[in-house]
């Protein structure tokens, strides 16, 4: 019989489809217990690990799965051994980035799996000529809705104007904020924004921003300031 608790743990893992430890516990479990409730979870074959970067990730097994199903949640089913080792890595990143903004008090972060929900069982109103696109996760700001979108690695200047152009004409998105991997990334970006509107695209440097949170330095094309400015 499983306890309240394991139940809340299944579900914010599910959330989040793959996370590490910090993540899991930082918003409401004590840390005293919180690692043996996870060894409990795994005793009884509801979650596994997969290593990456030296941090654990946690998600969810089929019969984890199950439960939430059993709980009516709608939480995707993720089978890691379908992944790459760079996906993983991509999603570790975007989850603790959301995590950053959860803990500022003018962001509310959509998990991974919330925004996954929403666009696909949306997709007929969203979908646009053809083309739609899913965020690597979504915040609130008040009433603005910002998609997130993090860069580790530099794509080709067709695929993002696809994204560009997605993101421009749907009526989910007020404001995009671009997390870069590194000065390259951020700096190209920049450049395809040369005539938009300044506070439409926000860019800044993923090492700045796990440093220093909603604080980091901020660009538009044109201009630096910091993302907790702009409202």
């Amino acid at each position: 019989m499983l306890k309240e608790r394991d139940v809340k743990l299944l579900k914010h893992i599910g959330k989040n489809i793959v996370c590490p430890a910090e993540v899991i516990q930082y918003k409401e479990f004590p840390k005293r217990s919180f690692y043996r409730w996870l060894e409990e979870l795994q005793t009884k074959k509801l979650i596994q690990t997969i290593p990456i970067k030296n941090e654990q990730l946690y998600f969810l097994t089929k019969k984890g799965h199950q439960v939430l199903v059993d709980e009516k949640e709608n939480v995707p089913f993720f089978n890691v051994n379908s992944v790459k080792l760079s996906e993983l890595n991509h999603h570790l990143t975007s989850v603790k980035c959301a995590k950053l903004f959860n803990e500022s008090d003018q962001y509310q972060a959509i998990s991974v799996a919330e925004t996954y929900d929403h666009f696909f069982n949306n997709r007929d109103d969203i979908e646009i000529d053809g083309f739609y696109r899913i965020p690597d996760f979504q915040l609130r700001k008040n009433e603005t809705r910002i998609f997130v979108e993090v860069e580790l690695h530099l794509k080709s200047k067709a695929r993002y104007m696809d994204i560009f152009n997605f993101c421009e004409r749907t009526n989910e998105c007020d404001r995009i904020y671009w997390i870069c991997g590194n000065q390259q990334i951020l700096d190209t970006l920049r450049a395809f924004f040369i005539s938009e509107d300044p506070l439409k695209h926000i860019f800044f440097l993923l090492d700045e921003f796990l440093e220093k949170g909603i604080d980091v330095s901020a660009y538009t094309h044109d201009a630096e300031g910091t993302i907790n400015k702009p409202s």
